[in-house]
């Protein structure tokens, strides 16, 4: 998924780690130049400062991170790397954590303009932190102390109601009396567990099975996460922002890395089989950050020859429109926006 408000990185030096010192820049930049006091400075034009003693004009395109077709890719990576822990487990669910109106948490906000105190409902990143450590203890004392539970978990508001709930992948965990709760439009069976219900001690629990559109589902509070103005409801709520936790230890889809690594970077793509179908996917930035750590040059490699290729790219994408680069890209973003708009979400 590319991304809708691209940046450009100037390398202008080199940082004492080693790495590419680069200037980031709106894309509208020109070039940027080192002046006479020693700073760079950014010009989004082609002339140069009387002050100028070196020019940098060659650039590197790096993603916003913040625009639609970003996130959306961030999602999806989750999604894989959910995806390819799963294939480590015997167990494997999909939870979806809600409150009941006896343990909804509230925070007090003060109106600005009333004074009035009001009470909202937040998400408590401790309620899941608590709830793991209980899943832990339980099958410490009577399922298999040698089991090692993991989990990624993602905390968000309704759209309609805006009531805290959390979607959670949760690996590792037998749940031996599940009872069928229903059976979704789109086929899927979902079920109740008076075990995850004490466990959880807050509300209700729906689980579900692991598939790629349950971790996918999951991950994709990364579209929902407000920045800038948008993120001021948070403050003016107290409430906290949505958010996701995961096991670190070793991090969700490392062991699966480590197995493989000799062969993940030979052919750019991963595929993995699944009872519902084949996925075929990219391999995500987390094992391309784990590479550099382990084999730098290997990593520089695969960065410039795709950094090449997203310049062709880009390049071919100009000649077949008769718009200018960010305008044919605000006119892909637009119609992403509005297929996301329409897309019937699914019930999980």
């Amino acid at each position: 998924m590319a991304c809708f408000h691209p940046l450009k990185g100037y390398v202008v030096g080199t940082l004492p780690s080693g790495k590419r010192d680069i200037k980031i820049c709106s894309y509208e930049s020109d070039h940027v130049e080192l002046h006479t006091d020693g700073r760079w400075y950014v010009a989004n034009t082609k002339d140069k400062s009387k002050y100028t003693v070196k020019v940098v004009r060659d650039y590197i395109i790096i993603p916003c991170g913040k625009c639609v077709g970003c996130r959306l890719a961030y999602s999806r990576q989750w999604a894989d790397r959910c995806m390819l822990e799963s294939s480590y487990h015997t167990h494997s669910y999909f939870l979806t954590l809600t409150y009941d109106d006896d343990n909804l948490p509230l925070s007090e906000s003060i109106n600005q303009d009333t004074g009035e105190i009001n009470y909202n409902a937040t998400l408590v990143k401790k309620d899941i932190q608590d709830f793991i450590k209980r899943l832990r203890r339980f099958c410490e004392y009577n399922i298999d102390d040698n089991l090692h539970i993991k989990y990624f978990c993602a905390g968000e508001y309704g759209s309609q109601t805006f009531r805290p709930h959390y979607h959670m992948i949760l690996y590792g965990f037998p749940i031996n009396d599940l009872k069928l709760y229903k059976m979704s439009l789109d086929g899927y069976n979902y079920y109740n567990s008076a075990t995850i219900d004490k466990l959880w001690k807050k509300g209700f629990v729906v689980i579900g099975e692991v598939t790629w559109d349950t971790c996918a589902y999951t991950a994709r509070y990364i579209l929902k996460k407000q920045y800038g103005s948008g993120a001021q409801i948070y403050k003016d709520y107290n409430i906290l922002p949505e958010f996701t936790c995961m096991s670190t230890k070793p991090a969700i889809a490392r062991e699966y890395y480590e197995d493989n690594k000799d062969k993940i970077f030979d052919s750019d793509y991963i595929f993995l089989g699944t009872k519902e179908k084949s996925i075929q996917m990219k391999p995500p930035k987390y094992f391309e950050k784990l590479l550099e750590k382990e084999n730098e040059d290997v990593f520089k490699e695969r960065r410039d020859l795709h950094a090449s290729l997203a310049e062709d790219f880009s390049c071919l994408r100009n000649l077949s429109t008769s718009h200018d680069y960010l305008g044919m890209l605000q006119m892909e973003e637009d119609n992403l926006n509005a297929r996301i708009k329409t897309l019937k979400r699914k019930e999980f």
